[in-house]
């Protein structure tokens, strides 16, 4: 089953339109995992997805599709009307992008605004995906959980020690996040030699 198909089981039958996708620490593939879960669940809508970048300290979902930083959801964030200029077509016909935009911009009132944009989002997108940022190097993630129908954590496969994903996980139920899954990236396959022979 699909990452899109293993993590819509996970919500027990109750609709998960807004998913966040964060993980314990830096580098463990969790923009990579925002976006193949976005092009996932377009497969089986029948309605547009939305990626949102919202990974303050490394936004790079951008650079994967190739477009411009700005405008994008800290301009949203201050002005609704910037939305349609910042939300971005991508290859598949049913994903759209809304970049991080002008990081420096940011306000200390973001979380309110931003649970704002998400409720108008949801009456035109099926499913949005937010690539959050790491949940124990820095404070977003838990300020924005709640806000969201499920929450997917990512894991680097024999790096990320059990104690840090039990941490990630109490911090993010601590203020009513709903974890989802957990999405074992990297992972490797070791199969004994003598399967070859």
């Amino acid at each position: 089953m699909s990452l899109a198909g293993n993590l819509l089981s996970a919500s027990k039958g109750q609709a998960a339109q807004t998913i966040l996708v964060t993980s314990s620490r830096r580098g463990e593939g969790r923009t990579t995992a925002a976006a193949a879960l976005a092009h996932g669940l377009a497969q089986g809508a029948s309605g547009p997805v939305l990626l949102v970048d919202a990974s303050f300290s490394s936004p790079d979902l951008h650079k994967l599709f190739g477009v411009t930083a700005s405008p994008g959801l800290v301009e949203a964030l201050g002005d609704v009307s910037v939305l349609t200029q910042a939300i971005r077509l991508t290859k598949d016909p049913k994903v759209r992008l809304l970049p991080l935009g002008d990081n420096a911009a940011i306000t200390e009132a973001w979380a309110a605004s931003f649970a704002n944009l998400l409720a108008s989002l949801k009456e035109e997108y099926e499913y949005i995906v937010v690539d959050g940022t790491p949940a124990l190097a820095s404070s977003e993630a838990a300020a924005v959980a709640k806000y969201f129908d499920g929450v997917a954590l990512v894991v680097e496969c024999a790096r990320t020690k059990w104690e840090v994903l039990n941490l990630a996980r109490d911090k993010i139920r601590s203020v009513d996040g709903k974890i989802l899954g957990v999405v074992m990236n990297k992972r490797r396959f070791y199969v004994p030699r003598i399967f070859y022979r």
